[in-house]
């Protein structure tokens, strides 16, 4: 345990810039004097970084007595500060692990129909999935070289027993400041027909959205030209991006399309749903008998839209087909016409695939609920009115008669509510929260 003194000295805070000399500011002769409010004084020793809070005085006092406490302090928090080193080499099977589609199930790759996963895939001809390239956009997404100070890789916000989402509200950056949007989750980002990304789908490929990151000042903070130079001196890396590429050079263009490739990679299609689904059509009495009594009713929900005299929540219609997935961003009500964030003009969001959306909270773009229960409840009862307002959401009776726009209510029992989560636990794939294909292949430090 620190001192009452040590604590009001020495909180470890964040990685900063370089050294600040502030850092030794004046203490007072005598401790009993008046004392004003604390402010944080950032340093730098040997890799770490600490915040180190300084008591402002109203008397002199003497460098060395707040050096010498300064020294106590970082001393005392330096097995607490995380270093700041680059990775070691990563471990890798041999034979290599298989990225190239395999195994899919054919719910996936057929094409016979609108809502067909196959038919919303965005991978381009230019840069198709091979077990080589998605290898080594693995190594790249875990490596923290693509952060400025070597602390922070994409893995570090986009965690896999997490669907490749972030459990913490807004991700931390290399630098200790929070991001202002929560991490969308990465799992089967390949199928989304219009090909764009990021919740306000500003990036117009998944090839320019997985640099954008990278050069972030609050995420990685890395311009792409000392990436590409901190790479070219990582000597595992020629090698990888020669059987990758056909050349052992580095470019910022196969660092993107790397990263790329593993990441359509990250198709999540071994969940009970995909069970049930194997053995009939969604519905079906093969189907249905794969699914426990309350995902049943969830799942019948899910896919009834809401009408007089019918028991439906219409989730379907913007979360289609067998990989629940979204046709493009949509306003549903999160905040009054004016207020909020924006997205994609109107206050619509992309959304990703529901995949493993049971262990991906919290939700929405924002991080605003913490439980898929919050979120029905929000559908169910709180949907704002709004002029941008996705017509699914709407109450149909008063549109047709002219009436003011209001969201429907849809007025879910509890036990329904219980259902539909239910039905969402059933698209929590376990094997590929776990599949090492997938994991970090750097040893832990």
């Amino acid at each position: 345990m620190l001192s009452t003194t040590q604590q009001g000295l020495s909180r470890t805070v964040h990685y900063s810039g370089a050294y600040n000399s502030e850092a030794t500011a004046r203490q007072p002769r005598d401790w009993s004097a008046p004392v004003l409010p604390t402010v944080p004084r950032h340093t730098e020793l040997r890799g770490y970084s600490f915040a180190l809070y300084i008591p402002r005085v109203t008397t002199p006092c003497h460098r060395g007595a707040v050096a010498g406490m300064c020294v106590l302090a970082v001393t005392i928090a330096l097995g607490q500060a995380p270093r700041r080193e680059p990775p070691s080499q990563p471990l890798l099977p041999d034979p290599p692990y298989a990225y190239e589609d395999t195994s899919l199930p054919s719910h996936f790759t057929a094409t016979d129909g609108p809502d067909s996963v196959g038919t919303t895939d965005n991978t381009p001809v230019s840069n198709p999935t091979t077990n080589a390239g998605a290898t080594l956009g693995r190594i790249l997404f875990y490596d923290t070289r693509l952060s400025a100070n070597d602390t922070v890789s994409c893995g570090s916000c986009h965690l896999q027993q997490h669907g490749f989402s972030d459990p913490r509200r807004f991700s931390v950056g290399f630098d200790g400041r929070s991001t202002q949007r929560h991490a969308m989750s990465l799992t089967n980002a390949r199928y989304y027909a219009r090909g764009r990304f990021f919740w306000d789908e500003r990036s117009t490929s998944l090839e320019a959205q997985v640099l954008e990151p990278i050069q972030d000042p609050i995420e990685m903070g890395l311009s792409l030209d000392v990436m590409r130079e901190k790479l070219a001196r990582v000597p595992f890396y020629r090698p990888l991006f020669e059987r990758a590429f056909g050349t052992s050079e580095i470019t910022v263009d196969r660092v993107s399309r790397a990263l790329a490739q593993f990441v359509r990679a990250l198709v999540s299609a071994g969940a009970p749903y995909d069970r049930a689904r194997a053995a009939g059509r969604p519905g079906s009495t093969a189907f249905n008998a794969r699914l426990p009594a309350p995902a049943r009713l969830g799942h019948q929900l899910f896919v009834t839209a809401p009408n007089p005299g019918i028991r439906g929540a219409g989730c379907s219609r913007c979360h289609v087909g067998d990989a629940q997935i979204s046709l493009s961003p949509r306003n549903i009500g999160l905040d009054p016409d004016g207020t909020g964030d924006a997205g994609a003009n109107d206050g619509r969001f992309k959304a990703p695939s529901l995949r493993n959306v049971a262990v991906r909270a919290p939700y929405m773009h924002d991080g605003r609920f913490g439980s898929l229960r919050e979120v029905i409840e929000h559908y169910d009862r709180s949907v704002e009115p709004s002029q941008f307002l996705d017509m699914t959401l709407l109450d149909r009776r008063l549109a047709v008669t002219g009436g003011p726009i209001q969201p429907v209510r849809l007025k879910l029992t509890d036990r329904e509510i219980d259902g539909l989560v239910a039905f969402l636990r059933t698209l929590t794939d376990d094997g590929f929260l776990s599949d090492p294909r997938f994991s970090d292949p750097f040893p832990r430090r």
